[in-house]
């Protein structure tokens, strides 16, 4: 067993989980196929997942909610063209979410975690 900065280790299962190549499927088709981390149902469980599954996770929650929110309120607000509403719903969280990821970076010296994600 290895023990330098380029083990896997875990987090192996981030690029099995990401592509399958006995799918037949391209590899974007591949990732969409993975659901996301459910949180509760991940801490009733007890289990513990790599930052990147976790990144990948938390992505893919805000792609999904994030688009879904901004078709409803375009089609709500009727605000074609106009200052739109969707960043003053989502702003605050995008911007959450970005600070979380810089002070990740900030103290990550894993080149392969920041590849990985």
């Amino acid at each position: 067993k290895r023990g330098d900065a380029f083990v896997l280790g875990d987090r192996a299962k981030v690029l099995d989980g990401a592509i399958s190549a006995e799918s037949g499927l391209d590899a974007a088709a591949a990732v969409v196929l993975i659901p996301p981390i459910n949180a509760h149902v991940a801490s009733m469980n007890g289990e513990k997942y790599p930052y990147e599954m976790i990144f990948r996770s938390i992505m893919s929650h805000l792609i999904d909610a994030a688009t879904n929110e901004y078709v409803f309120a375009r089609q709500f607000f009727k605000e074609y063209g106009q200052n739109d509403c969707f960043h003053a719903i989502f702003g605050k969280t995008l911007s959450l979410v970005l600070e979380q990821l810089e002070n990740y970076l900030f103290n990550c010296h894993d080149a392969i975690a920041i590849l990985l994600m």
